[in-house]
């Protein structure tokens, strides 16, 4: 990882710890390094540019840990905005998804409103990691706009879920990314 990234994170992680919280160390840690960390270098505006924009599904591979893993994206339009949604596969154990507390912990909350058929899901409702988020993949550039997203994240430590929504006001859009247990395609080892 650029150096520059890095401090960029050491810096998001000290702001959001003041309470010297493992648990969120934990958090960060997941979704930066383990997650996020490995979609980095996905094109994501030329797989909209090629695909999505013509309403056309696009099916991918991406090798991690020597795995190749299949992800998707589609196109929608909900209620007047425009949806770019990527699904991931969990790039790591899921059950790291139980290694840290969501309920109970500070800047997360239960969502008040059940998502895709489950009640099990809390919000994110800090600050500095939202920022971050759209920094880090520079998501902006995605949807050629100058001004970083409003970021939600979401997590189900149920179904070992993060989904994480950037609006962009400005254009009506919104890319949605989600990662979730998946299936690989085959070790690259054999």
């Amino acid at each position: 990882m650029k150096f520059k990234q890095r401090k960029f994170i050491e810096e998001v992680r000290s702001l959001e710890t003041n309470y010297k919280s493992k648990n969120f160390e934990k958090i960060c840690r997941f979704l930066l390094d383990d997650q996020l960390f490995h979609i980095q270098d996905i094109p994501f505006r030329r797989i909209i540019n090629d695909y999505l924009r013509f309403n056309m599904k696009f099916a991918g591979k991406i090798t991690r840990h020597s795995i190749v893993w299949h992800y998707t994206a589609d196109f929608k339009l909900i209620k007047g905005w425009t949806t770019y949604s990527f699904r991931f596969p969990n790039f790591c154990d899921s059950d790291l998804y139980e290694t840290f507390n969501v309920n109970g912990y500070p800047v997360f909350s239960k969502s008040t409103k059940p998502r895709h058929h489950s009640h099990d899901w809390y919000v994110y409702t800090g600050k500095n990691l939202l920022e971050f988020i759209g920094q880090y993949l520079h998501i902006q550039n995605v949807v050629q706009v100058d001004s970083l997203p409003i970021t939600r994240l979401f997590v189900n430590q149920v179904l070992k879920r993060i989904d994480i929504y950037c609006y962009f006001k400005s254009i009506n859009t919104k890319i949605t990314i989600t990662f979730e247990q998946g299936s690989p395609e085959y070790s690259s080892n054999y």
